[in-house]
Formats: structure tokens, C-alpha cells, sequence
């Protein structure tokens, strides 16, 4: 799994796109997550999957957050807007 990870990002630095680097992102999050490392090193790949302004990628990095319980407040909330954004959820109060 992780030479997976190094050829996507030696692919990704040929391609140079937000949406390669966000790629590259969450597959390194779901490998921390998945080694259960601490959240925090987990966040610092949402960092850059949040900068690369993609709603579904950030989606899927939240949710290693929520599911373990280790999200925080904010990390919630923007999961339910992008939730809300994508049409997987309305609003609370909504049809």
C-alpha cells in the first residue's frame, strides 16, 4: 500500500494539479489511519486535500476523523456543509 502511495505522488509531481496532490493526500491519510496513527499527523494531510478545494476528497478525509470519534467540532461541521453541499444530506429542517 504504501508503494502505491509513492508511485501516485511520483505520478502526481509529473501532473502537478490540486486534484493529483489531494489524491496523493488522502491515500497518505487513509494509511496513517489505517496504522492507527495519531489524528494529527492524519490532519496534516487534510490540510492539503482542504487546499486543493475538493468537496468529495475532503469528505472522505473527515470521515477517518468522525468515525474513530476524533473530530472535532468544527471537523463535524464541515463535514455536514459538505454533506449538505453535495446533496447527501439536507439541511436540518429541510425536506
Amino acid at each position: 500500500m504504501e508503494e502505491a502511495a509513492e508511485t501516485l505522488a511520483s505520478a502526481a509531481c509529473r501532473d502537478r494539479t490540486r486534484a493529483s496532490g489531494a489524491a496523493v493526500a488522502l491515500l497518505r491519510a487513509r494509511l496513517l489511519h489505517a496504522r492507527g496513527e495519531d489524528p494529527a499527523h492524519i490532519r496534516d494531510h487534510i490540510a492539503v486535500v482542504r487546499s486543493s478545494g475538493g468537496p468529495w476528497p475532503l469528505l472522505k478525509c473527515l470521515r477517518l476523523l468522525v468515525d474513530d470519534g476524533d473530530a472535532t467540532s468544527s471537523e463535524l461541521e464541515e463535514a455536514r456543509l459538505i454533506k449538505v453541499r453535495l446533496g447527501l444530506q439536507v439541511l436540518d429542517g429541510g425536506p
